[in-house]
Order: C-alpha cells, then structure tokens, then sequence
C-alpha cells in the first residue's frame, strides 16, 4: 500500500510540475506552424484581391480601346464614303 501510494504522489508531483511537457511543447508548436500558414493564406487572398482589381482595371481599358478604335474606324469608313 505504501508503494502504491509513493507512486500515485510520484506521478502527481511529476503532473504538476512547472516544465511543459513534450505533448504542450509539440502543441505550441504546431500552433505557430497553423498560424503562420493562416497568416500565409491571408496574404495570398489579399494579393489575390489586388490582382482581380488590376485586371478589371486593364479589362476597362482594354474595352475602352477597342470602343475608340471602332468609332475611329467607323468615321473613316463615313468620310471615305462621303468622299467618293
């Protein structure tokens, strides 16, 4: 009886300890690993964002293009027909 309860007081001193143990320690670390790839994430959404808004940008440029070379190709067409 007194050795079972040399262990339990053992193991109850161990328990409460102030070190980590490896379990807590490999926890805290696959927690900054999950942050950081959160973190990771966020920034490539980001980024993902501000390129959709460029090429919308580019989009509207590129129509806006396109729309002043049809005009100016539909005027030239007039003239060349009011000319002959």
């Amino acid at each position: 009886m007194k050795r079972m309860m040399a262990i339990i007081m053992l193991f109850s001193i161990a328990g409460c300890s102030g070190e980590d143990s490896q379990a807590e320690k490999d926890l805290e670390e696959v927690n900054q690993e999950n942050r950081s790839i959160e973190n990771k994430v966020q920034n490539l959404k980001n980024e993902n964002a501000q390129l959709k808004e460029n090429i919308e940008a580019k989009q509207e440029e590129l129509n806006a293009l396109q729309d002043s070379d049809s005009e100016s190709q539909a005027k030239s067409k007039t003239e060349a027909e009011d000319t002959d």
